[in-house]
């Protein structure tokens, strides 16, 4: 089972993507980036809003091609100073993409409510995604907090699973 896990933002989104196995108790990483919307700071003009989300859209429609998912995760914005309505515009933007291509999503926006699904405590849940990792990933943050939310929507994907038998297990 492919899982994406996003950390999204306007001016920039980090994707992980990782495989998992279902008797297996590591999980591999396939894949991993930071895309960055162009100059920082805010879109000046719509023109300009619309750019970056053409760029974010084209990407990642190119790691559907290569990887895909079999289940996307929608966690914390990849930069806390990001307004939410651009973080929200990504979420909705990467929700329709999954659902256009029928994979199911889960969103876990709030850090808090992710660590708790990673089930780990704030202060080691980083520590938590590289013992469920086969190989280490990078140390940037934000591909970590991608990490991260990859890891905390396929343990809700299973518990949801275990109890509605909706979905194979992973």
């Amino acid at each position: 089972m492919i899982v994406l896990g996003v950390a999204p933002g306007l001016s920039e989104l980090a994707y992980s993507v990782l495989a998992c196995y279902p008797d297996a108790v590591l999980v591999d990483p396939i894949d991993a980036d930071v895309l960055h919307g162009g100059r920082g700071g805010p879109p000046a003009s719509v023109i300009a809003l619309q750019r970056r989300t053409h760029v974010h859209h084209m990407i990642l429609g190119l790691v559907f091609e290569r990887h895909t998912p079999a289940l996307v995760v929608l966690g914390p914005a990849s930069k806390t100073n990001e307004p939410d309505e651009h973080v929200n515009g990504v979420r909705m933007l990467l929700r329709v993409i999954a659902e256009g291509v029928r994979v199911p999503v889960i969103e876990l926006p709030d850090k808090l409510d992710m660590i708790a699904a990673l089930g780990a405590d704030q202060r080691s849940w980083r520590r938590s995604v590289d013992d469920r990792l086969r190989e280490p990933i990078s140390h940037d943050r934000r591909i970590v907090l991608a990490t991260a939310t990859a890891l905390a929507g396929l343990n809700t994907f299973r518990r949801r699973s275990a109890l509605t038998g909706d979905y194979p297990a992973c």
